[in-house]
């Protein structure tokens, strides 16, 4: 279990959807739970009442057809559940008391009726709005086809991705393909007229969803265009199961539809990928993820040791809103999805994390990840986010779990210490931890190389002054000092040959040579660190 202020992770996630419950219930004015609730790609919604309402307005099951086959479509009864099926077996059972061998088959889970109301695509057509469909994706869109043409394509191949890395969907009960009613809306005065847009109650800022529709405001972008559809989508993929009430917390249904939805398009559609990180700008357009989370903390290196404003993991984790405020809070949660999901000592702790659809589901896998590990990612997160950059993934060094030596018994590394440091790791812990107004002595020495090309660069402690990377000599020895808890993070401290240093907050010491995280495999040698008390 995790802690924060004393309080156990799981149980800070239980009281939060407790709290989150009684909300939706007292907007609703009623007692049962909606099976959907409308949310908003900007605002997470607290608009749960809308699917109350639908109940409402559904027809009768008898009188339902789907709107994409005009077969019979999903009743709203619910499967028989565990205990029925028992009672239905024990009076099914035969003279010599055993059961009925079709007692012993589990109940079919299904996900929820697709009751999408059926499109008038006459009228639609009226007002200069068309319908592009796909196996997965009905768009209905007033933009020019050529623009939009592949967009349903690329929602199926997404839909592949998606059973093929977080498991298949339940089946539907009419035996009906999961499909979605995407609106991407240009000119919005079209849709109020054909009455397809949701009510005023739920405005649309950037896209929103509800059960299996979305709408959306088309970007100038195509990229983000296709990224913000690809959000959306994933929202309806996730919480057809259980609804918008059972889901997971924020930052995860958030960061996960950010996640996927970040892609890299191929020529042929049905090759395109989801969950990558974008190795340039270019291609990208509109995104801006990485960018909003590096100009919201102090990039400028600091003598003293000032705090870079890094956001803290738990602050991600646990939003002070029930809803994102900005764009930046996306940025931090695509993130976090993201450094799970490839961060290499991570990713098997956090591997079942991926596969969740529902709170309990999350809560029992976050129960598993050991606390230690917990610890270890709030010292990791804001030393990951300074690096973070757009890069070939293969190439990506991250920051260690563990330390350039374990600590002594009682938690700390008595100085003096000496500890060798690899030129090409990604901040390394020294394990030393420092109290605030404690002076250190540091020297660094050796020679190794950096970025190796044709030519072998050659650097030492102070670095070498051809190449500067984020206004500090490359290859040059720098520091930054973490809290344990990793609510506070300094800039880089540059440290050389020999740097006298007197810690401005409690935390423990990380080390590396400056370069890009996406070079320093390049990079080959060590350097020799020698920690001690009081001057030279």
């Amino acid at each position: 279990m995790h802690e924060r202020s004393g309080i156990p992770f799981r149980r800070m996630t239980a009281i939060g959807f407790s709290v989150s419950l009684l909300a939706v219930l007292a907007g609703c004015g009623g007692t049962s739970l909606p099976r959907h609730a409308a949310s908003d790609s900007s605002e997470v919604s607290d608009t749960a009442a809308a699917e109350t309402k639908r109940e409402a307005e559904r027809p009768a099951a008898s009188e339902e057809t789907s709107t994409v086959t005009g077969a019979p479509a999903a009743t709203s009864q619910s499967p028989p559940t565990v205990e029925q099926n028992m009672l239905a077996s024990r009076a099914g059972s035969n003279a010599s008391g055993n059961p009925p061998a079709a007692a012993l088959v589990p109940p079919q889970r299904f996900r929820l009726p697709d009751d999408r109301p059926a499109l008038n695509r006459d009228e639609l057509m009226a007002e200069g709005v068309r319908v592009v469909e796909s196996e997965h994706l009905i768009l209905v869109t007033d933009l020019p086809l050529e623009s939009v043409v592949d967009l349903p394509p690329l929602a199926d191949a997404l839909f592949a991705t998606l059973e093929q890395r977080l498991g298949k969907l339940a089946p539907d009960i009419a035996g009906t393909k999961f499909q979605v009613t995407g609106f991407l809306i240009d000119a919005r005065d079209r849709f109020e007229r054909a009455g397809v847009l949701p009510s005023e109650e739920y405005p649309i800022r950037h896209g929103r969803h509800l059960g299996y529709r979305f709408w959306m405001n088309n970007q100038t972008a195509d990229y983000y265009r296709r990224h913000l559809l690809l959000h959306e989508f994933v929202h309806c993929f996730l919480m057809c199961e259980f609804g918008m009430l059972d889901i997971p917390p924020l930052w995860y249904t958030e960061g996960i539809a950010e996640y996927y939805a970040t892609h890299r398009l191929h020529p042929d559609i049905a090759k395109s990928e989801f969950g990558i990180l974008p190795s340039s700008v270019e291609g990208f357009e509109g995104w801006h993820r990485i960018a909003e989370i590096r100009r919201h903390f102090n990039q400028e290196p600091s003598v003293t040791g000032e705090l870079a404003d890094i956001v803290p993991l738990q602050t991600v984790l646990h939003p002070p809103a029930s809803k994102f405020q900005d764009d930046s809070q996306y940025a931090n949660v695509w993130a976090l999805v993201w450094l799970i999901n490839h961060h290499p000592e991570l990713q098997p702790d956090f591997a079942a994390v991926a596969a969740c659809r529902s709170r309990q589901q999350y809560e029992d896998a976050i129960g598993e990840i050991p606390e230690l590990v917990w610890k270890q990612l709030d010292q990791v997160w804001p030393l990951y986010l300074d690096g973070l950059h757009e890069a070939d993934v293969a190439a990506v060094r991250f920051p260690a779990l563990t330390g350039l030596r374990p600590h002594a018994r009682n938690g700390d590394i008595a100085l003096p210490t000496e500890l060798v440091l690899d030129a090409g790791q990604h901040w390394a812990s020294t394990g030393i931890s420092l109290t605030a107004g404690q002076e250190i002595l540091i020297e660094c020495k050796g020679r190794y190389v950096v970025e190796e090309t044709t030519k072998p660069w050659i650097a030492e402690p102070d670095g070498i002054t051809i190449d500067y990377v984020d206004g500090r000599p490359l290859g040059e020895v720098i520091g930054a000092i973490v809290s344990a808890d990793g609510t506070q993070t300094t800039s880089h401290i540059p440290i050389g040959t020999q740097k006298k240093l007197r810690s401005p907050i409690d935390g423990t010491l990380w080390l590396q040579t400056n370069d890009y995280w996406s070079k320093r495999e390049k990079n080959h040698g060590t350097v020799t660190v020698g920690i001690s008390n009081g001057t030279p």
